[in-house]
């Protein structure tokens, strides 16, 4: 399961890197993209030693801030 886990965190990671860079590319980054992947890359990280439950919230807000950073490009 810690695995599965792994490979989910790192795998959102690389699709968030893409869309910084193809973003970056094609548009400009904002405050708010950078934001994002700063959330990713501290609090969930460190959202691991505390209780199951609070991580798995702030997993869950993370995964919600990524569809919120495509509706904002459209």
């Amino acid at each position: 399961m810690v695995r599965i886990h792994g490979f989910l965190y790192y795998g959102v990671l690389i699709s968030l890197i893409n869309f910084l860079i193809m973003n970056q590319i094609h548009h400009e980054n904002t405050i708010w993209d950078y934001l994002v992947f700063a959330y990713f890359i501290t609090v969930v990280p460190i959202s691991k030693k505390w209780d199951v439950l609070i991580h798995a919230f702030i997993s869950l807000i993370g995964l919600t801030l990524l569809p919120v950073l495509i509706v904002l490009q459209m």
